[in-house]
């Protein structure tokens, strides 16, 4: 994980899209964007989430980077600045369900950073996702020098899987009863997905929508 040091202080962007820090000026977008019994990237609880909530959210990711542990990043469509969604950043490989989880041993190392996402549902479909995780994902790995960036994703839900698909990744084991369901606790197969550092990355399939 970066240390506040090298930690990204203004955006990235490809021209469609900016990925920055989030602010406490996100707050009111980012309590308005998530409805009624909607899971955000944020945290387990639902929303909806009050303008309060969603300061706290900020400020405690702002702590979290300061212990390398997190970091949480606005997602915005750089045409209109309008807040889209959000994407953050846990420090660490995927963690093991069972001792018998057949991880590859390329993931299993501490230089290592998970992308989660999430994109507003009026703007879904429009490519925003992908966009931002392959933004941060080469952030993460050419800047920060980390070794490993991964996703993980319900098998079943396909506009995930086509979100680390065409931002690059690399579809690397499923592991069975892994994660486990927002709402119900139910646990759930998980597909993880990954870019290690030094590989060359495929071009980016994010011109069409179609995914989150």
């Amino acid at each position: 994980m970066s240390t506040p040091g090298n930690s990204l202080e203004g955006m990235l962007t490809d021209g469609r899209v900016i990925v920055r820090p989030l602010r406490d000026g996100d707050a009111r977008d980012m309590a308005a964007a998530v409805g009624d019994g909607e899971y955000a990237v944020w945290e387990p609880a639902p929303g909806p989430y009050t303008v309060a909530r969603a300061l706290d959210v900020v400020h405690e990711y702002e702590q979290g980077l300061r212990k390398m542990e997190k970091a949480a990043f606005a997602i915005v469509e750089a045409a209109t600045g309008e807040f889209v969604g959000s994407a953050v950043l846990l420090a660490g490989p995927p963690p093991m369900a069972t001792g018998d989880d057949p991880l590859p041993v390329w993931l299993a190392v501490p230089d290592a950073v998970e992308i989660a996402y999430w994109v507003r549902q009026e703007a879904r479909g429009r490519g925003f996702a992908s966009r931002a995780v392959r933004l941060l994902a080469l952030w993460a790995l050419d800047q920060l020098g980390l070794r490993c960036v991964w996703l993980e994703a319900d098998p079943n839900n396909i506009a995930s899987l086509r979100v680390a698909e065409k931002a690059g990744f690399v579809r690397e084991v499923v592991l069975p009863d892994h994660c486990r369901d927002a709402a119900s606790g139910e646990p759930h197969d998980c597909v993880i997905f990954a870019r290690l550092l030094g590989e060359q990355w495929p071009a980016a399939d994010v011109e069409q929508g179609g995914s989150i």
